[in-house]
């Protein structure tokens, strides 16, 4: 098959932190417009979730300049979209472009009155982002 330009688009509805109350730095779908100039902003970001959207954002800013650190639940990213072994090649080009990728964790803990000031994770890390990504990040797909 061949083809000039690729869309997916398998549908999605965005996952919200559960008991999180708005911050600044908190990003939304409404929010996107701004969202180059925040990253260049930015000097560290944290991306919850390895998943597509998650890894163009995290892309994004790190072309930018800006230290990136993705944090993945699962042990692979996309591991249940594509397979490990895809899983693992798509990984790739995080490290090799210099994102941290953390796998087999989750968040756990935000912390910041009006930023995020710190983001707690299962393993007993903390992280200190001057940038953070959330909802724009997380989503699930919507099948029905």
């Amino acid at each position: 098959m061949s083809y000039s330009r690729l869309i997916i688009a398998t549908g999605a509805e965005q996952r919200v932190l559960p008991e999180t109350r708005p911050l600044d730095g908190v990003w939304t779908l409404d929010d996107s417009l701004g969202l180059r100039s925040a990253l260049r902003a930015a000097g560290k970001v944290v991306v919850v979730g390895a998943g597509f959207i998650a890894s163009e954002i995290a892309s994004s800013a790190r072309s930018l300049g800006t230290e990136v650190t993705i944090v993945e639940a699962a042990a692979v990213p996309l591991v249940r979209a594509v397979g490990e072994p895809v899983g693992e090649a798509l990984a790739g080009p995080h490290g090799r472009n210099g994102t941290r990728l953390i796998c087999g964790v989750q968040v756990e803990r935000i912390v910041g009155d009006e930023r995020v000031q710190a983001v707690g994770l299962s393993s007993g890390r903390w992280w200190r982002p001057t940038w953070w990504s959330w909802e724009l990040a997380q989503c699930r797909r919507r099948t029905g």
